[in-house]
């Protein structure tokens, strides 16, 4: 059963499936002077509590796979926000730009 994430958690993951498809993409995870979203994304993460562990879930499917799928991306992405409970205006933002990438 699929528990209401904190924000931090849904940064995490946003995170970690934004530099997964850089990776699949571009062969590298994009630092944050040249992706615009990984900064959103960091900044977010500062004002939420950057010091908190890491603790991604792995286990969706576009985890799984080794090259990049659109239809798993958009999918693992709204997931994720079904899974947010609340979240920031600008948090919500970066959940659109994800999925219109």
């Amino acid at each position: 059963m699929e528990t209401t994430k904190t924000i931090v958690q849904v940064v995490q993951e946003l995170l970690a499936l934004l530099n997964a498809r850089n990776e699949r993409l571009h062969g590298i995870a994009r630092p944050p002077e040249k992706d615009k979203l990984v900064k959103a994304l960091l900044d977010e993460l500062s004002l939420h509590g950057d010091d908190i562990s890491s603790s991604v879930d792995h286990s969706d499917l576009y985890f799984k796979s080794d090259t990049h799928d659109e239809l798993l991306f958009k999918n693992a992405v709204k997931k994720l926000r079904e899974n947010s409970g609340e979240i920031p205006e600008s948090l919500e933002t970066i959940f659109e730009k994800m999925l219109n990438l």
